[in-house]
């Protein structure tokens, strides 16, 4: 209790000075939001770029030069529900 009238005091004790912390800690706290969602932003950019944009499963033959034939009939019979 002892803690809280000394703070008390200060904070009354000069106004200008109570006004300036204030706005400090606002501004800190503003700034603290803001980068904490640019972070954010950017994490789920990056990861989007990196899996987003990359085949997850890739098809190769042992042969030298073979194609999958009716590829594009395979891409275009496939479920809709994996759009």
């Amino acid at each position: 209790m002892i803690a809280l009238k000394i703070a008390w005091r200060f904070l009354c004790s000069n106004k200008g000075q109570t006004v300036l912390i204030g706005l400090g800690i606002a501004v800190a706290i503003s700034v603290q939001l803001f980068v904490g969602l640019i972070i954010n932003s950017l994490q789920i950019d990056l990861i989007e770029s990196t899996t987003g944009h990359t085949p997850h499963i890739t098809i190769s033959s042992a042969v030298a030069d073979v194609t999958i034939s009716r590829w594009e009939t395979m891409v275009d019979d496939r479920d809709p529900s994996l759009h």
